[in-house]
């Protein structure tokens, strides 16, 4: 093609293009606005779609809060969901015959993040009006004398309404003064506490004990270890209840026993109580298999079957994060105890939350201190080498049970 023709369909095209920048510099701007508006208008209509309202929260048979743990919000005590907060909401879901799905997250932010996005129906922590609306948020159920309110998205008007009609006639007082109650209780284990030892002289601890040995045959451990954990947990009475729930001689919560095919009813019955223990024993052990040491991994154990396996991975995981080491008991009950501040609790690699440490800390202290009286060796600083696992050999010491008397073994008593 000649060079001439070549700047000809150059000149055109230029042309041509000029003059479609002409027209919208013109008239394009009002079309240009229409257009942006329409594609606000979709994404509006889009976002709005993608976040449930009640009909359909209905029809999920779910309700899903987003809340920050704390002893006032939520949190998992030995698998018994508390806090006052929770409890609303747990009587507004049951109000609207719904089951309650928890998310916890680490901040504010986080809580609305979840909210914009249609990932929760209910922001369920005390918040101001401003600072709800400050997040684009619909304040919902305010209780009488009350200035905080929890947050509903804008999208969801039928929820919004439920919620503030039911919270308008709601007896919140009734529920505030259950839930002290619950609270203040749920330590009590409603028990008859026998004697530590059946028969002392003949190594015979109680009458328990060919369940405890059958449950040791099944975690490794030694049978007196159960039998010392048994009486921290119910001072051997099979029909002990706790306020929050748990049941039996090993004080087993039903959602637990669930898990092991034990219905809550079967959990007053000594056999299958300790059996439940045992399984749900072996089943902590396997899950802590990476702590090498037997002496060590006994007080993991411990404390999971105590706080919630979770709450000790937190535990954990804040224990390596400053530093510490997650394999050593010590160190890591240290974070324990750190759960139930603020600042750990909310720690971003914290993921269950809130926990009453302290009460965790002394259950493990407790049991080991009943496991030494019992004639097993102190696993509180004896290394795995010299635990006496099922019958293994046994160093005696001195500790505030047994005072200036050597404690002897069932198998020591049996050659005197």
């Amino acid at each position: 093609m000649k060079p001439q023709r070549l700047r000809s369909i150059f000149t055109e095209i230029f042309t041509l293009w000029m003059t479609i920048c002409a027209l919208q510099a013109c008239g394009g701007r009002g079309a240009g606005e229409a257009s942006v508006n329409e594609t606000g208008e979709k994404a509006k209509a889009e976002v709005s779609k993608a976040v449930p309202d009640l009909d359909e929260i209905v029809a999920s048979g779910e309700l899903i809060m987003a809340t920050l743990s704390g002893p006032e919000t939520y949190y998992d005590y030995h698998g018994a969901p508390m806090g006052r907060e929770y409890a609303f909401a747990a009587a507004f879901a049951e109000s609207e015959g719904l089951r309650l799905r928890v998310e916890l997250c680490s901040d504010t932010a986080g809580l609305f993040r979840l909210l914009s996005a249609g990932e929760a129906d209910l922001v369920v922590v005390p918040l101001t009006k401003a600072e709800v609306e400050s997040r684009h948020g619909v304040a919902v159920g305010q209780r009488k004398d009350s200035k905080h309110f929890w947050a509903a998205n804008a999208a969801t008007p039928l929820l919004a309404e439920a919620l503030n009609r039911w919270a308008s006639t709601f007896d919140a007082d009734k529920l505030t003064r259950r839930e002290t109650e619950r609270e203040s209780t749920r330590r009590v284990v409603r028990r008859q506490v026998k004697p530590r030892y059946l028969n002392e002289a003949a190594g015979v601890i109680s009458s328990y004990d060919n369940l405890f040995k059958d449950a040791a045959a099944r975690t490794g451990w030694d049978w007196r270890l159960i039998a010392a954990q048994c009486y921290q947990e119910s001072g051997f009475d099979p029909e002990a209840v706790s306020g929050a729930g748990a049941r039996g001689l090993m004080q087993i919560m039903p959602t637990t026993a669930a898990h092991y095919g034990v219905s809550a009813a079967e959990l007053f019955e000594a056999e299958k109580n300790v059996h439940t223990a045992g399984s749900h024993i072996a089943a902590l052990n396997k899950n802590f298999l990476h702590i090498r040491s037997n002496a060590e991994r006994i007080k993991f154990v411990l404390a999971a079957y105590n706080g919630g396996e979770g709450h000790i991975r937190d535990a954990m995981r804040l224990c390596e994060k400053y530093g510490g080491n997650a394999s050593q008991w010590a160190d890591v009950r240290t974070y324990v105890l750190r759960l139930q501040q603020a600042r750990y609790y909310r720690d971003p690699v914290v993921q269950h939350g809130y926990m009453i440490g302290s009460e965790t800390a002394e259950y493990v202290d407790r049991i080991l201190s009943a496991y030494q009286a019992y004639g097993g060796v102190s696993l509180h600083t004896t290394p795995s080498s010299a635990v006496g696992i099922n019958g293994g050999a046994h160093t005696h010491k001195k500790n505030r049970h047994s005072g200036t008397h050597k404690i002897l073994t069932p198998e020591e008593l049996s050659r005197m």
